[in-house]
């Protein structure tokens, strides 16, 4: 299987974590999306957002089965690839292999997909698209790190 290496973030009580990131770059006409979902296709709950012009967005911990949904779009061509999470996380690396695509047909991956490509088209994308806030933070999403509270609940 075609197999890659991701950089990962880690929590200060070590979880692995990779960002969502991505927008379209108009002078370059060239957009890249990278979101993370669950097994099953569904937004992951998001530990920590910033706002930053076509870069990263929102910290997410990652657990072996996710996926992460990857799509590039250059000059009025798309090309989507999707990874699942591999057990592999040495030296801050997360390895993932390129998911079988007979399996790709499901609802909520046509909806990630969906949801990631209008990211890769989105002109100077600030903002989280594809992840869950948890209830208590819906009224008062920011960019500001996590409260300690906030990890002391097991991340």
């Amino acid at each position: 299987m075609n197999k890659i290496k991701l950089k990962a973030e880690f929590t200060k009580k070590g979880v692995p974590c990779l960002w969502e990131s991505g927008g379209f770059d108009t002078a370059l006409n060239q957009g890249h999306a990278r979101i993370i979902t669950d097994y099953a296709f569904s937004k992951k709950l998001v530990i920590y957002t910033k706002k930053e012009v076509n870069g990263n967005h929102a910290l997410i911990p990652v657990v072996t089965g996710d996926k992460l949904i990857e799509v590039v779009f250059d000059n009025g061509i798309t090309e989507v690839m999707s990874y699942v999470l591999i057990v592999d996380i040495i030296k801050k690396e997360i390895t993932m292999e390129l998911e079988n695509k007979k399996f790709l047909s499901s609802l909520g991956y046509t909806n990630a997909v969906k949801t990631a490509t209008a990211k890769a088209k989105s002109p100077n994308c600030q903002m989280p698209i594809y992840v869950r806030f948890a209830k208590r933070d819906l009224n008062n999403v920011s960019s500001n790190p996590p409260r300690k509270e906030q990890m002391s609940q097991g991340l």
